[in-house]
């Protein structure tokens, strides 16, 4: 396979098995490639996760829509996130 590169890309390579890192030239591009095949794997598993992750948070949301709502307890809740007394006094 015969793949062109840009001068950057040469000279990076170049740099890497200079710097003894690498011994050749496709030593390089098959470790970047292999960075490259865990970043798709990496990103493909965290959304994944973060499917699961919004089913879950979907799936909670529904369960507390069905319970009804107690208007009482949910003033009590701000008051007392806000520091106000629950009585109604200061």
């Amino acid at each position: 396979m015969d793949i062109p590169l840009t001068p950057e890309l040469e000279r990076f390579i170049k740099a890497r098995v200079a710097s003894g890192h690498y011994a050749t030239p496709h030593e390089v591009i098959r470790a970047g490639l292999e960075l490259l095949e865990d970043r798709d794997r990496i990103a493909r598993s965290m959304q994944e996760e973060l499917r699961r992750d919004i089913g879950l948070a979907l799936q909670q949301s529904d369960d507390a829509l069905s319970e009804p709502l107690d208007v009482s307890s949910i003033k009590a809740m701000s008051r007392r996130s806000l520091g106000v007394d629950p009585q109604g006094g200061h």
